[in-house]
């Protein structure tokens, strides 16, 4: 073990990033770190950068166990530095040509006529990223088509976007400064590893500076490890199910980080929610159950040696957790799937409302399994009448704690059993929910609200009810145009009609300390687009209702009143209340008593 610099490091190497590591994790705080420890080092002094530890018993590439993400984003930036529009017209940088720059840390020609571009460092062609790199990081061809973006190769590009955005405005002389500290004053500690280490349990058990692993990635390396040490089974039954890892662990990043638009979905959410599914195991002894279950109890090398997992156990749960990844996106992101629209629709209800997160694995077990089409808008809207009665409500000060064992336990069992499932072991009965969760009177509605300080506004469901309210209005209106996406929904789209601070002069007939008593009532709030809510603020509701006929329907429905008063507040809340008791089938008075 001893100190080196990329100079000593990259001396007629190749270096590749073996399969069961994950791909690119660094962000720009990570970035921005690396970033700042290189302006600051002095022209001519070292700095430690960090470890790299390789396994180099293959004696044609090197694969580095440790280090990656720190390696990756110096190779990333001396290829942003060589190309960069600074050094276009030189063939020569710090004295040496800039070709050699490019040959010993990034690509060379080989082939009979130097025909073929070999990378000098990057990932094992088995990894996703692998291909990525080579054509839109370093900009060299490849015979093999790029395959779909994932989180990690939106990292890369992110990466290489950051430093030239870093170097557009140094000069040549800053430039040759910077690439001076990269390849020769930050130094690591190098560290080969001996054969008597196995290359998984290093990675397994190493500390990052960075972006520590996460356990999917954990237990993608555990599995991979596992494979190699699965005692009765040939070499070439064992590189199967390393592909199978390989494979179902690219499947999965993909669906991760497969809609751009949003932040990636959380590795160990899923991992979770795969665990809910597969295993009869939920409990909540500790917040990391799942994690602790999968890599210290079940996928263990003691389970391997005394044959109680076996070659078939991993297949079946690597396959598995593949196929469901899928239906995990589309049930964040329905309108991207090919369900049918009444599904899309409940997906969709149940993305706007909280908690759907203890929903999810059941939802996506279901469509996974394929169970039948009407069984699964019935699960669906069990599982958003949950959430908003239960939940959102809230009357009898539930706590979803109490209520996750049961759902946990039936997505067990629609998982393995999906012929079997019925929708309504999931119902607010079948649940074994006290039926004074969904029976009071709207006068205990009103007083449970009006215990907070705002009373309806700080509802957490209130935007949800307003655009449930919103589209049964449009119904009524048999109108096929929607005015007012969920997309365009937040606080500040919620409307008061009688303002909290009404211009003088302008609310005279409503009353003053009385009408404040009103104002955070039901039926003075209601969702109006932000871009004419924010014109209207204070004004007189002649001034609103002017513009409230060309705004949501709800807005139209209000604007047929004629004079906005206590009295239309109380009117309009019956109304809304009245749909809120209909649409969650809500009682006033307990059949049962």
């Amino acid at each position: 073990m001893e100190l080196k610099n990329l100079q000593d490091i990259f001396n007629n190497r190749i270096f590749r990033i073996p399969d069961y590591q994950r791909g690119y994790a660094w962000e720009d705080k990570q970035l921005d770190d690396i970033w700042r420890d290189i302006n600051n080092l002095e022209d001519g002094k070292i700095h430690y950068t960090g470890l790299l530890s390789v396994d180099s018993r293959e004696k044609e590439t090197i694969h580095v166990v440790d280090g990656q993400q720190r390696l990756t984003t110096l190779i990333i930036l001396i290829h942003v530095i060589c190309g960069c529009p600074q050094l276009k017209d030189t063939e020569w940088v710090n004295g040496k040509e800039k070709y050699d720059y490019v040959k010993k840390y990034l690509h060379f020609k080989t082939g009979r006529q130097g025909e073929v571009d070999e990378i000098v460092f990057g990932y094992e062609k088995d990894n996703p990223s692998h291909i990525h790199f080579k054509t839109n990081i370093l900009g060299l061809f490849d015979t093999e088509t790029v395959p779909d973006r994932t989180i990690y190769t939106n990292n890369l590009d992110s990466a290489k976007a950051f430093f030239e955005n870093k170097i557009k405005d140094l000069d040549f002389e800053q430039i040759e400064v910077v690439l001076r500290k990269v390849t020769e004053q930050l130094q690591f500690l190098y560290y080969p590893l001996s054969d008597r280490l196995n290359q998984f349990v290093v990675f397994e058990t190493v500390n990052y500076r960075g972006k520590a692993l996460t356990n999917l990635e954990l237990l993608k390396n555990r599995l991979m490890y596992l494979s190699t040490e699965l005692p009765d089974n040939g070499a070439d039954e064992k590189a199967k199910l390393r592909t199978d890892i390989n494979n179902a662990w690219k499947t999965i990043y993909e669906y991760l980080g497969k809609n751009l638009k949003e932040k990636q979905l959380d590795d160990d959410t899923f991992l979770m929610g795969h665990w809910i599914m597969y295993f009869d195991e939920y409990n909540r002894s500790a917040s990391q159950v799942y994690a602790d279950f999968l890599l210290n109890e079940h996928f263990t090398l003691d389970k391997i040696n005394d044959k109680r997992i076996k070659y078939k156990d991993i297949r079946k749960y690597v396959l598995d957790v593949q196929r469901v990844v899928k239906d995990w996106y589309y049930t964040h992101f329905p309108e991207e799937s090919s369900y049918p629209d009444e599904i899309k629709t409940w997906l969709a209800k149940l993305n706007r409302i909280k908690n759907f997160g203890s929903f999810r694995p059941l939802a996506t077990s279901i469509l996974s399994n394929k169970v039948e089409g009407t069984k699964i808008v019935k699960t669906l809207q069990h599982a958003e009448r949950f959430n908003f009665v239960v939940l959102g409500l809230n009357l009898q000060n539930n706590n979803l704690n109490f209520q996750a064992v049961p759902i946990y336990k039936n997505t067990y069992k629609a998982h393995i059993s999906p012929a079997q499932f019925e929708p309504e072991s999931m119902s607010l009965s079948g649940l074994n929910v006290d039926r004074q969760s969904f029976t009071f009177t709207r006068e205990k509605l009103n007083e449970k609200m009006r215990d907070n300080k705002e009373g309806f506004y700080s509802w957490k469901e209130l935007t949800y009810f307003l655009y449930e309210y919103e589209i049964h209005l449009q119904r009524k209106a048999k109108n096929q145009e929607i005015k007012l996406h969920w997309e365009q929904v937040n606080q500040e789209t919620i409307e008061h009609i009688y303002p909290r601070n009404p211009a003088r002069g302008c609310w005279l007939t409503f009353g003053s300390k009385k009408a404040k008593s009103h104002l955070h009532e039901l039926g003075n709030l209601m969702l109006f687009p932000l871009d004419k809510n924010s014109k209207l603020k204070n004004r007189s509701f002649a001034e609103k209702r002017a513009t409230y006929k060309t705004g949501s329907y709800s807005a139209i429905e209000v604007s047929n009143a004629k004079d906005w008063t206590m009295k239309a507040i109380q009117d309009r809340q019956e109304k809304m209340l009245s749909f809120l008791y209909e649409r969650w089938d809500l009682q006033e008075k307990d059949p049962e008593a």
